[in-house]
């Protein structure tokens, strides 16, 4: 999971203290923005009122 979480997610960790990470999207992860979009909409649609 590390492996695909590294192809897919950029960690930058600032030298300060305490040590301050910042998270971003790859090139590669930017791809999956459709895909996700996609599975919320559907969660949303077929969840509602579930809760």
């Amino acid at each position: 999971m590390q492996r695909i979480a590294f192809i897919l997610i950029h960690r930058e960790v600032y030298p300060v203290v305490p040590p301050k990470p910042e998270y971003s999207l790859t090139e590669r992860g930017k791809t999956l923005k459709k895909v996700v979009y996609s599975l919320c909409e559907w969660g949303i649609e077929n969840m509602s009122g579930t809760f």
